[in-house]
């Protein structure tokens, strides 16, 4: 009466198959998931390169700084 070894899939078989049976039964949304992390680190790295590349610009040319209004200060005064 040993609940391990059922869910283990049998104890001698190569990893490889194990893996392939257990496919389907993977859920859809972690696997979703899954894919929206991976698209949403791959569109942090595509903004992260452009920021560089705009700040190399920046230092190579620079431009003219325009002083932004701030709300915050205004209330203060």
């Amino acid at each position: 009466w040993n609940i391990m070894s059922g869910a283990r899939r049998g104890p001698g078989r190569p990893r490889r198959q194990v893996e392939e049976e257990v496919e389907p039964e993977v859920d859809p949304g972690a696997n979703l998931w899954v894919q929206m992390l991976q698209q949403q680190q791959a569109m942090h790295r595509q903004y992260h390169k452009e920021m560089m590349q705009a700040l190399q610009q920046q230092r190579a040319e620079p431009l003219p700084v325009q002083p932004q209004p701030q709300p915050d200060q205004g209330a203060q005064l």
